[in-house]
């Protein structure tokens, strides 16, 4: 998946406007697009684009699919990725269960706080 498909599924997630299609037809392309370990900029847009995509998504499918790969974009080897992530978090957070964002979300932050140099 490339940066232009990340940002067209959000298009094309509009378009579904359907929680189970748009699991079952973006997502897994999302997640594979934010195990890509050479291409930052297509993390980027995953970090960019997730909570948007998250949004046409129920509450147990963002916990489940998205908030988990999140997590690892807020400490990913590159700032820019990171910071996107964090800029993003709270619409992300919206659209997941508070619980666990307390358990997983935060522990991030507060382990990124004690240990970013940038």
């Amino acid at each position: 998946m490339k940066v232009h498909a990340v940002q067209s599924a959000v298009v094309v997630a509009d378009l579904l406007n359907n929680p189970d299609e748009i699991f079952a037809s973006i997502v897994p392309s999302l997640k594979q697009a934010f195990q890509n370990k050479q291409s930052w900029r297509l993390r980027f847009a995953v970090a960019e684009n997730a909570a948007k995509i998250g949004q046409k998504l129920n509450k147990q499918q963002v916990d489940t699919s998205i908030l988990p790969f999140y997590v690892t974009l807020l400490g990913d080897s590159e700032p820019e990725v990171r910071s996107e992530a964090v800029d993003k978090l709270s619409d992300l957070a919206r659209n997941c269960s508070t619980n666990l964002v307390v358990q997983t979300v935060l522990p991030r932050l507060k382990l990124q706080l004690t240990t970013e140099s940038s």
